[in-house]
């Protein structure tokens, strides 16, 4: 829907079924086949656009002509091109009727949300009456308020001062790149739109503005996983929490290249040690375990107590 106000005049709805409703609302049906003339002082104003079966109102148009149709001419595929009614839903339709109404619509407008109005009580109507009904009344006075009180778009930030001058002082080195005159706009405290705007006063495309600011704010590279080994060994790092560092920034791949795979000869070289200290084999899965191995590998290598 447009943002403008709803008429308060709309005197009576034109009360439609779907889904010729909705194509009436959105433009494409632009005829309303009837059996009979309704008020034709309305031929010329502004009706409202009635979903049958609803209570509400979902736009309106202007109700230009009434045109009279023979049955040729109504399933013709001139008209039939106006009203929409395919012929399988001709048979909606008396067959033995032969002169038939079009109601010429134009002007339509889709609102936003539907405004209600009291339920009718009684048969189908053609029309509905709008004018003395006070619950849509309310509806369009609530909403021609809310359209009222609407808050105006927030304002672009005010540039600062200086940065016209970071404009002419990129613009002033016609020698330089223009990735490095967006480089020194961007420098001087230029983001978003004020930075595509001063860039495109010196002709600078946006596409470039962006893939210069892109790099800009790339993360720089970690450290080659060679260094952060020697690094982490230089400050006396175990070679397990060497090798989860390496995983968690590199891979379990680099990992596994630089310090080798967590498994069973390690564990096994281990054991041997305790034992050769003279550790007792529960002790030596307590000692496994505390170094980090898995229950698995602990009972692979220690099997039996002693």
């Amino acid at each position: 829907m447009a943002a403008q106000q709803i008429p308060t005049t709309l005197k009576y709805g034109l009360v439609v079924k779907e889904p010729w409703s909705t194509l009436i609302l959105s433009g494409k049906k632009t005829a309303e086949i009837r059996d009979k003339k309704c008020h034709t002082e309305l031929i010329g104003q502004l009706i409202a656009v009635v979903k049958s079966g609803t209570n509400h109102v979902f736009g309106h148009c202007k109700l230009t002509a009434m045109d009279e149709l023979t049955a040729a001419e109504c399933w013709g595929s001139e008209w039939r091109a106006k009203h929409c009614i395919s012929k399988q839903q001709q048979t909606l339709f008396n067959k033995n009727q032969t002169t038939f109404v079009a109601y010429i619509l134009s002007d339509v407008t889709t609102y936003s949300e539907p405004l209600k109005f009291k339920p009718w009580i009684g048969g189908e109507v053609i029309l509905r009456r709008l004018d003395s009904d006070d619950t849509f009344q309310r509806s369009v006075a609530a909403f021609n308020t809310k359209l009222n009180n609407k808050r105006p778009p927030p304002e672009e930030p005010a540039l600062p001062a200086e940065l016209p001058a970071a404009a002419a002082a990129a613009a002033a080195n016609p020698g330089k790149s223009q990735a490095d005159q967006v480089r020194e706009l961007a420098s001087s405290g230029l983001t978003g739109k004020g930075l595509q705007e001063e860039a495109a006063k010196l002709g600078i495309k946006r596409r470039l503005v962006a893939a210069v600011v892109a790099k800009t704010q790339q993360k720089p590279k970690r450290q080659d996983a060679a260094q952060m080994k020697a690094d982490m060994e230089a400050a006396g790092a175990t070679p397990d929490a060497i090798r989860t560092a390496i995983a968690k920034a590199f891979s379990n791949q680099r990992a596994f290249q630089l310090c080798g795979k967590v498994g069973k000869p390690k564990a096994a070289v281990l054991v041997s040690e305790l034992k050769a200290a003279g550790m007792d084999v529960q002790n030596i899965r307590k000692e496994l375990r505390k170094a980090g191995f898995k229950n698995s590998t602990v009972m692979s290598v220690a099997p039996k107590l002693e």
